[in-house]
């Protein structure tokens, strides 16, 4: 490779020691030693790999909907963490270019020395020569049109083979009208409970590139031994062993890795699955996108997607050439911030029962964790979190194929998750909400400050299991009358109250209503866009009253479709944002104001005019929890679909009324 590319990079790293810092309102709370790899958006892939006098550097890139800039990052090696996974300090970031690129992109040293990358657009490839000094892409050569971007190929020629993914029909779609996710009349399913948008598998093509700076691609040719491979290829990467060999592994949606040899003409031998054991990998994350590190002359795999990355350590090859890995590991990063995966849903608890707040975290893989605080009161610090376990196995729930939007989007989770005690027996237990719209509890097996939980108990009302709308984290606290509340967004879209009967039943006691008498809608549409709150039952105001907080996305409409916030505000400020709804009424009978935007004092941070900014969590979602970390540090903490989790003292936030905006727009209904 490139010496001087590697050297820059290197330098940023043992000259650059920047820390994570101290904790910090309204700055990413930092994690004590180590963390994931992550946290720079609402997606990390790992995009290549570089080695250079035994130095190992990992090239990752992050992007995400509300991020002003796509960015890279690359991390250089320095050790092991405790568990074995590798240890990394980041050594350099840069902007991506502006050539609207998406995230199937591949950063590789080629034979001539020469650092490349390859951007993948939807008209087709675009490739660049990265700078040895600045680290910026310097593009040449023309447009290479070509299908859906999988994997790179060089050749010791100095030709490529490009590999791009293609589609079988195995089940036509409907003939009738599917409307999108956020289409009014969103019908995914049929009356068997089939997708109506067809069965699809996908084969592996193959073009020839005469040179890196060739404008001559060939025309596709099948690759792969059959038309009906996987369900979905995402990317992938390749290497040649001491033997000319070549190899090749190819990341898919649903998280299985697959393998190949690659022959004559780009020609690609039968598929096989790599393993974890004797089992086929299946990463837990979603868009699994591998790429190789060479160790030994054997392949290291790290990948990441929505979500941190991970790392496979090679183990052996079988006598059938399959390779087998280890188990994931989470890909550490030294001074870097609390992370646990894309749309941290986040409560604030003293877990283990030591008198300091902790941090309960569930995440769009399906997980739940906790970050132990280990500081003092009023200077919290925070270790990397830990997976719960469930029945001895990491805590894990899936979608699946009957997910709202459809068998593509069966690897989320969007777990959230409520601490309480709900059997009574003075140990936390977990109530979830999901990508599912399943609710339920998990008992805590482990005795108080443990991890393992039973399996799910559904939870039932009259005799019929709670359902809801998805995605959803229940609020629950115990009221002031000794009751303890359940609350979450009804078949309606709408906020209902319910009250605990026993540990696996609940009593309904209707939708909870504003001061108007008017339910408490979500957003009210039958499609993708429903449901997604997060609740946190807490006293905000310090009256004695139980409010709501809750978190959104952006085009939730609370407290209806026409006027409601933030779906209704003007440009930037419809984003994921922390409302909250004020109870004017009783604890036995909750009447609550119309929902406040919270929004940012401008004056805590020198501005003497004293005026408010939005805040703008991401558009997906974000979480909320009420927080008391001891000293003046009582407020809010807050995950952002980035991964990222902040905390902002009561006294830095502003709670912006925004009922004049329905009444505006009531006039002008009335007027027109």
């Amino acid at each position: 490779m490139n010496i001087r590319f590697f050297q820059i990079f290197l330098a940023i790293a043992l000259s650059a020691e920047c820390s994570a810092g101290d904790f910090r309102c309204g700055e990413p709370i930092p994690v004590e030693k180590y963390g994931q790899i992550g946290s720079g958006g609402l997606i990390n892939n790992a995009v290549g790999t570089l080695d250079s006098d035994g130095k190992k550097l990992l090239l990752c890139y992050s992007s995400g909907c509300m991020m002003n800039k796509n960015i890279f990052h690359s991390y250089l090696e320095i050790g092991r963490a405790e568990d074995g996974a590798p240890l990394f300090k980041k050594s350099a970031r840069f902007d991506s270019p502006e050539c609207g690129f998406n995230n199937r992109t591949r950063i590789f040293k080629s034979r001539d020395g020469n650092t490349y990358a390859f951007f993948a657009t939807p008209q087709g490839l675009l490739r660049a020569k990265v700078d040895s000094i600045s680290g910026k892409f310097s593009f040449f050569g023309k447009l290479l049109k070509c299908g859906q971007f999988c994997a790179i190929v060089e050749n010791p020629d100095g030709s490529y083979y490009i590999y791009t993914s293609a589609k079988t029909v195995l089940k036509e779609p409907e003939k009738k009208e599917v409307h999108p996710w956020n289409g009014q009349r969103y019908v995914p399913f049929d009356g068997s409970l089939i997708w109506r948008k067809g069965e699809y598998r996908s084969y592996l093509q193959v073009q020839k590139l005469d040179s890196i700076d060739s404008e001559n691609l060939s025309e596709p040719k099948r690759a792969t031994t059959s038309t009906s491979e996987v369900i979905s290829y995402t990317c992938g990467d390749s290497y040649s062993d001491s033997s000319g060999t070549v190899h090749m592994f190819v990341g898919t949606r649903e998280g299985v890795i697959t393998y190949y040899n690659v022959k004559g003409g780009g020609m690609l031998s039968p598929v096989k699955l790599c393993k974890v054991g004797d089992v086929a990998l299946r990463a837990p994350w979603v868009d699994n996108s591998p790429v190789v590190m060479l160790r030994g002359g054997n392949p290291d795999l790290y990948a990441g997607g929505e979500g941190g990355i991970y790392y496979y350590g090679f183990d052996r090859w079988m006598p059938d050439g399959t390779p087998v890995f280890k188990r994931d590991l989470r890909a550490r990063e030294v001074n870097t911030r609390l992370f646990f995966g894309s749309l941290p849903v986040v409560e604030a608890v003293d877990w283990d029962g030591d008198g300091l707040t902790d941090i309960v975290i569930g995440n769009s893989q399906g997980q739940v964790g906790w970050a132990k605080n280990v500081g003092s009161p009023g200077n919290p610090k925070f270790l990397e979190p830990d997976l719960f376990l469930k029945n001895g196995e990491e805590f894990m729930e899936k979608g699946g194929y009957l997910n709202l939007q459809g068998p593509e989007e069966a690897q989320w989770g969007y777990v959230g998750p409520a601490a309480f005690d709900w059997d009574e027996d003075g140990i936390l237990d977990l109530l979830t909400g999901d990508n599912s719209s399943h609710f339920g509890v998990y008992f805590n097996l482990a005795g108080k400050g443990g991890a393992n939980f039973a399996e799910r108990k559904m939870l039932y009302c009259n005799g019929l299991e709670i359902h809801g709308t998805w995605r959803q984290r229940p609020g629950i606290a115990r009221m002031q009358n000794g009751k303890i509340a359940y609350v979450i967004l009804d078949w309606d879209d709408q906020v209902r109250l319910y009250w605990r009967m026993d540990k696996l039943n609940l009593v309904d006691a209707g939708k909870l209503r504003l001061v108007d008498g008017s339910p408490i809608t979500a957003t009210g549409t039958q499609n993708g866009e429903c449901g997604r709150i997060k609740f946190d039952l807490a006293d905000v105001d310090g009256d004695g009253k139980t409010d709501i907080l809750m978190g959104t996305i952006g085009c939730n409409s609370v407290p209806n479709l026409s006027a409601g916030i933030p779906r209704n505000l003007a440009g930037s400020m419809m984003a994921a944002s922390v409302l909250w709804l004020r109870n004017v009424g009783s604890e036995d009978n909750p009447i609550f104001e119309y929902p406040r935007l919270m929004m940012l004092k401008t004056s805590l941070e020198g501005d003497s005019c004293g005026e408010s900014v939005p805040t703008k969590f991401g558009w997906h979602s974000c979480s909320v929890s009420k927080a008391d970390f001891g000293g003046d540090l009582q407020g809010l903490l807050v995950g952002m679909e980035d991964g990222n989790i902040y905390f902002y003292k009561f006294s830095q936030i502003d709670w912006r009324d925004f009922n004049s905006l329905e009444r505006k727009k009531a006039k002008n209904k009335k007027n027109g």
